[in-house]
């Protein structure tokens, strides 16, 4: 009967050797856990700040770029407004008569041709 008392007390002394050498392997791994966890977190967090600064940036480009649009079209607008009036037959034939001296033509010199 000693001896199995001997047994015994050898095996919770071996046990709590194994719990006492296991406990700070399992802190190592844990801690080791809990900062890549961190670091992940920290990553992830940075990344949707950058998303959403660059979601807000675009967005003030795409206004900027529709105000600068709207202005173009205005603009070709006045153009094409402005060129018609200069091709205009009317304004044409004032001005080669006016300006450049031009005569209107006679009945024998008008050609027409089919």
């Amino acid at each position: 009967m000693a001896e199995a008392v001997y047994k015994r007390i050898t095996i919770r002394e071996t046990l709590q050797d194994e719990v006492r050498i296991s406990v700070p392997r399992l802190n190592r791994q844990l801690l080791i856990l809990v900062i890549i966890m961190a670091f992940l977190a920290l990553g992830f967090s940075l990344f949707y700040v950058w998303a959403n600064q660059q979601k807000v940036s675009l967005g003030y480009e795409i206004s900027r770029l529709s105000q600068e649009e709207q202005a173009l079209i205005e603009e070709n607008k006045k153009l094409r407004l402005e060129l018609a009036v200069l091709k205009s037959p009317d304004r044409l034939e004032k001005k080669a008569l006016q300006e450049l001296g031009f005569v209107a033509p006679q009945n024998g010199q008008i050609i027409i041709v089919r």
